[in-house]
């Protein structure tokens, strides 16, 4: 019975042992089983109960150990009995632990539980070597979800060590699976495995197929597998020797198919989905956002008069080093030191890619590939793009501005501080934020297309750079095809009513500069919940803390923040001006070290002031936490002084209720 066989043998019971009536009964059925099994003259009355073949095995031993309230009876060959409970390592081999209470994922505590269906176990254990129990859950969101493609990295825990009925059913997989999918007859496939490889559901799936009628036509009853090459290959990232065994095709056979497939997509379904034909510039206004509209663009005007707002940004695709020394040295990037090319994303607030440029070398700068563009009058962008056209970048366009600007575009991007400063002035840091909550589209674009296609992130052999922006490409379109656009958050408006609020004055910091307070032996002392005095102290909810950091991106941050500088026995330093306090009745600040700098001695105080239950501090880098429940990001704030390097404080507990 498995169910005994995930009991560690336990020789001694106490008194304090416990085990629930369900779990009791299970064991005595098998003890008894296994008494009448070495006693042959038992009568038919004395034969065991035969297990329910649904029943599930226990909890994994790693997870939790059941214990019996008394010794299991007439258990003759103890011996046996141990061996068959003993822990197997088999190398090369990992598995997830069983639990049929949590999704199989780490962090995730949703309740809609299904089990993980076979296929689904053999194909992860026959193509990572990792093995996922007999009836262990997986909730609704994680079913058709692209972590099974890295599911060994993604679970709560990984063990080395397997009973003997993990080890049998392991086999059993293994020697009932078959070794290809006949994507023909895609109705035979589960929808789970059929996502698992495709990334997309034979709806979908069949939309691309219709989409391409030379694939139909050169491959007629073999076309949905011959697609099937091509997707497979960007979504997994397996290689073509693997990909022959799941399609029962040689090699040579497989890459010609794969060949072709892509010229006919790239033909067919791309324009379609990608490129300046595929959209108009309406469309590109429709697209925009309410945050880079109001921001940005002229949002009182009528649809047909706005703006059209659009985010450039660069991205990476890494390659192995070639034997070709001109080709090496175009590939090598100082910035990353790795070899790799460089595709050009132009897209939309809502996350829709309008176009890819490229491939470019790693020595050219984004800068230099929109200053070319900008210079050429043929280049499509012109007549597609009018004047006053809004283009939001990075740091990195610094050197082109001029170029863009000259043919009648605006341009915003984050600005760089005065010579001889070590910050941005209050101004400069608002302006650079404003910028920055529209162009983290750009970046979300980028892990969606290496998320999704694994293909993207892996390092592409040289031989198979020749076809590689094809890939890209294909990506792009197959996204903006089935993707889900972003959307409105729900809290833009009171986020946009906030914005003009940020005075160019910081009150805040010319006050801390002032009085000095930024200095190691400035006037502060620790706090914590029980110092009178904090019944005024502004209790926040999840919205208004959305609202505060003008979008979710620093609340999300925030247990990341609070992790670097909570030590393991829960204490955390707030500290409190001590004095009397005139333009501020209250200041508190706590030490922060830079997200960027790993020399953790360097700490910088962060301030903040608030009045009467109403917070009045400025945005800037930082981050401050407030504890309100679990942890929730208050508001980033700007770093007064320089890093200083300040001696390791006395933390003490001080949860603000």
């Amino acid at each position: 019975m498995p169910y005994l066989v995930e009991i560690p043998n336990v020789l001694q019971f106490s008194e304090e042992d416990k085990i629930c009536r369900p779990c009791l009964q299970r064991a005595q059925r098998y003890a008894s089983g296994q008494v009448n099994a070495d006693n042959p003259t038992a009568g038919p009355s004395d034969q065991p109960t035969q297990e329910d073949p649904a029943e599930e095995p226990a909890e994994d031993p790693a997870e939790e150990h059941s214990v019996l309230e008394q010794p299991i009876p007439n258990v003759q060959d103890r011996e046996v009995q141990v061996d068959m409970m003993r822990m197997i390592p088999l190398p090369g081999y990992t598995r997830a632990p069983f639990n049929t209470h949590v999704c199989i994922i780490a962090a995730c505590n949703n309740r809609d539980l299904k089990r993980i269906h076979i296929d689904i176990r053999a194909t992860v254990l026959q193509e990572k070597c990792f093995y996922i129990p007999r009836g262990t859950r997986v909730c609704e969101e994680h079913m058709l979800d692209t972590v099974w493609q890295n599911i060994e990295s993604s679970t709560r825990r990984i063990l080395n060590e397997f009973t003997p009925s993990h080890l049998k059913d392991m086999m059993d997989m293994l020697r009932t699976r078959k070794v290809f999918l006949d994507f023909d007859r895609r109705s035979l496939i589960n929808n789970s495995v059929f996502h698992y490889y495709i990334g997309f559901s034979k709806s979908q799936f069949q939309d691309i197929l219709q989409s391409c009628p030379s694939i139909s036509q050169r491959y007629k009853n073999k076309a949905g597998r011959a697609l099937a090459t091509v997707i497979t290959k960007l979504h997994t990232g397996e290689s073509n020797q693997r990909l022959s065994q799941i399609f029962n095709m040689s090699r040579k056979t497989l890459e010609k198919t794969m060949n072709l497939v892509r010229q006919d997509i790239i033909r067919e379904f791309v324009p379609q989905h990608l490129g300046y034909n595929h959209l108009t510039r309406q469309d590109v206004i429709s697209r925009c956002l309410t945050i880079p509209n109001t921001l940005f663009g002229n949002s009182d005007a009528s649809l047909t008069e706005r703006k059209a707002i659009i985010i450039l940004d660069g991205t990476y695709i890494y390659l192995q080093k070639s034997s070709n020394y001109y080709f090496q040295r175009k590939s090598y990037s100082l910035h990353k030191f790795r070899h790799l090319l460089k595709p050009f994303l132009m897209v939309c607030p809502d996350s829709h890619i309008i176009d890819i440029y490229g491939l470019y070398e790693a020595t050219k700068s984004d800068a230099t590939i929109l200053s070319e563009t900008m210079k050429n009058p043929s280049d499509p962008f012109h007549w597609f793009f009018h004047e006053n056209d809004v283009l939001i970048l990075d740091r990195g366009f610094r050197d082109c501005i001029e170029d863009v600007e000259t043919c009648g575009y605006s341009a915003y991007m984050p600005l760089s501080k005065h010579d001889n400063e070590y910050e941005l002035t209050t101004q400069q840091a608002n302006d650079s934020r404003k910028v920055t909550m529209c162009r983290w589209v750009v970046e979300t674009i980028n892990g969606r297309l290496k998320n999704q296609f694994r293909q993207l992130r892996s390092q592409y052999f040289n031989v198979a750079a020749s076809h590689l922006f094809d890939e890209i490409r294909i990506a792009a379109a197959l996204l903006n095809a089935f993707g889900v656009p972003l959307k409105d958050h729900r809290l833009t408006e009171q986020i946009i009513n906030r914005i003009p609020h940020h005075s160019p004055c910081n009150q805040l910091g010319e006050y801390v500069i002032a009085n000095h307070l930024n200095r190691r032996r400035a006037d502060f002392e620790h706090m914590d919940a029980e110092v009178p005095g904090l019944d005024d102290f502004p209790i926040l909810s999840a919205d208004d803390l959305v609202i505060y950091a003008l979008g979710t991106y620093q609340v999300q941050q925030a247990r990341s923040y609070y992790g670097e500088h909570i030590k393991s026995d829960g204490s955390y330093v707030i500290e409190a001006v001590v004095g009397p306090q005139t333009e501020f009745l209250d200041i508190v600040a706590r030490l922060a070290g830079s997200t960027h700098d790993s020399r953790i001695f360097q700490m910088s105080r962060v301030y903040m002031k608030y009045t009467q239950g109403v917070l009045n501090g400025k945005l800037v880098e930082r981050q401050w936490e407030l504890l309100k429940e679990c942890v929730a990001l208050l508001q980033t704030f700007e770093e007064i002084t320089k890093k200083l390097a300040l001696p390791t404080p006395v933390y003490k507990r001080s949860f603000l209720t």
